[in-house]
């Protein structure tokens, strides 16, 4: 009998280390995959950062789970122009599956690029522009479910979900009393990580699917072939996510501010950027990306400006 993110943990290991979970052939599409203009305003994002910072003569651009290495391609191309922004970057990818970094090596040849298995790894020592894109979502989370007058964890035992008595949860404090049932997640790995972000000097942007305010509910979810399916069925071969708290995740920083994917693009100009293309085939992914009833309300950003020194 394992504990959830336990089982996770390995599941989500022995997928991401087989195969290139992306696209049509994959289980499921992300943003930069579906459109150039994505990577392209999170680039004049990083721009805007970088002079905020004082436009630095040196400093990081790290994208954590960097899928196909397709965001950094198109932040690179749109901001070739910046010459004293290409100039100052040094440019860092983490990444654990081989698969992915191999893809990233190909997609990325004519740049000078380190890849690293983990954040911490890199130096804070110089500013640093973060960007992590559909990360959070892929790291294991637990469950714990309130019974009366106590609370249980969600194990697997096999195939099936078990539920074991717990005395000391660790409870979010900005969750209301819970009612009988009530299911709330925790992930002590998406606690790491914001625990390192929060070290570097500069800024940081997060964008995934989640919800806004804290609240309770089971969202972990498996896809195999874009289908949903049981956590427990297509082990290794099934991508395993859950949905982000971004209330809980902003409490790790001073100054995060929460916006709707829609919002965040529109105000760094996808709008612009789309006319100013003039390409009809850009617009099913763009409306994709803006779309209140598709990606536009679904997906959340958190953007981090950490100017301590």
């Amino acid at each position: 009998m394992q504990r959830l993110d336990e089982f996770m943990g390995q599941a989500l290991t022995a997928y991401y280390n087989n195969r290139d979970p992306l696209g049509v052939d994959g289980d499921f599409t992300t943003a930069p995959e579906i459109s150039q203009l994505f990577g392209e305003i999170i680039g004049i994002w990083a721009v805007q950062q970088w002079i905020k910072l004082g436009s630095p003569s040196k400093f990081n651009l790290i994208e954590i789970g960097p899928g196909r290495g397709t965001l950094m391609v198109d932040l690179l191309r749109g901001t070739a122009h910046v010459t004293a922004f290409k100039n100052a970057m040094k440019i860092h990818l983490v990444e654990t599956s081989e698969k992915l970094a191999a893809k990233q090596k190909e997609a990325l040849s004519n740049h000078d690029v380190q890849w690293h298995d983990h954040l911490s790894t890199i130096s804070s020592e110089i500013p640093s522009i973060i960007i992590a894109n559909e990360f959070f979502d892929a790291l294991p989370v637990r469950q714990f479910k309130y019974n009366g007058n106590e609370w249980l964890e969600h194990y697997i035992d096999g195939d099936k979900s078990a539920w074991q008595s717990i005395d000391n949860p660790p409870l979010k404090s900005n969750l209301p009393t819970p009612q009988n049932g009530d299911i709330f997640e925790y992930s002590e790995t998406q606690e790491d990580y914001l625990t390192i972000l929060s070290i570097y000097h500069g800024a940081s942007l997060i964008i995934d699917y989640g919800y806004t305010k804290s609240a309770y509910g089971d969202t972990v979810q498996a896809l195999y072939k874009h289908t949903p399916c049981p956590i427990t069925d297509n082990i290794g071969d099934a991508d395993l996510t859950s949905h982000i708290d971004f209330e809980w995740m902003s409490s790790y920083f001073e100054n995060g501010v929460i916006k709707t994917q829609s919002d965040f693009l529109a105000q760094n100009g996808i709008a612009l950027r789309y006319h100013q293309l003039n390409n009809p085939s850009l617009l099913s992914g763009y409306d994709r990306l803006i779309n209140p009833s598709q990606m536009g309300e679904l997906f959340k950003v958190l953007e981090i400006l950490n100017l301590k020194s």
